[in-house]
């Protein structure tokens, strides 16, 4: 496991709504393997039990290091998992909109015909049963020649994300802005807020859009289907009977 740059983190306290900010980080664990990234949240795990902060990444091809069941792509040039441990954070005012924003025009790396191939072979397992949800992706390239923190600001301000976080590792930043709560770990409780179910941008500001949402067919399936997939990924690692679902 090697060491790299860990230059500075942001994230916002969900739990305060404050933002905290983190700089010289005591150690930094870089994870190129799957097996490499399991010891990195070991490591990472043992520092908070030491009482220091921790802030990092894992990624989707990191899973097969926790479960052999969990094939993904080969590990690309990126590493796979990053954490870095830290003293306690600076509270700093949020992040504000760019004065000037630059245009994020992007390119998406594959064919409509290998796009609707994708689908049809989802479709059809999804009818045999092979499973009942694919997150399915595609590598979307889009260059960039501002501060990636100015599209962190711009990604925050076009999603009004609750959960948030900068990660500026040198040669690479993580922008995450999420509306959904992972998990939440508070002493021996889980929590878990996932979401399902959206509207057109512009029927947001519509009252009926959530009568709209809750009376959907769809919409509800997907929630119920979510819902559902994750309560029984946390059964998997609580006690039987601890797992409860609540509206």
């Amino acid at each position: 496991m090697s060491q790299d740059a860990f230059e500075r983190a942001l994230i916002r306290d969900a739990a305060t709504g404050e933002w905290l900010r983190f700089q010289e980080p005591v150690t930094v664990w870089v994870a190129h393997s799957p097996v490499e990234a399991v010891d990195a949240v070991e490591q990472a795990e043992h520092a908070i039990r030491s009482g220091l902060w921790i802030a990092g990444f894992v990624s989707y091809e990191a899973a097969s290091g926790w479960d052999d069941a969990l094939t993904t792509q080969p590990p690309g040039k990126q590493p796979v998992a990053v954490f870095a441990s830290f003293g306690d954070p600076d509270i700093v005012p949020p992040p504000l909109f760019p004065r000037t924003a630059e245009p994020v025009r992007s390119s998406v790396g594959i064919s409509r015909d290998e796009f609707n191939d994708s689908i049809a072979r989802i479709r059809e397992a999804i009818r045999q049963g092979d499973t009942y949800q694919v997150n399915y992706t595609y590598p979307i390239r889009s260059p960039w020649p501002g501060d990636p923190y100015d599209l962190f600001r711009q990604l925050l301000n076009a999603q009004a994300a609750t959960y948030g976080a900068y990660l500026d590792l040198g040669h690479l930043a993580v922008c995450s802005a999420s509306p959904e709560l992972f998990f939440r770990r508070d002493g021996d409780l889980l929590r878990s807020r996932p979401m399902k179910g959206t509207l057109p941008r512009a029927d947001a500001p519509e009252a009926g859009a959530p009568k709209r949402l809750t009376g959907s067919e769809k919409d509800r399936a997907e929630n119920l289907m979510i819902v559902d997939m994750v309560r029984n990924d946390l059964s998997r690692v609580c006690d039987p009977g601890t797992v409860r679902v609540h509206n």
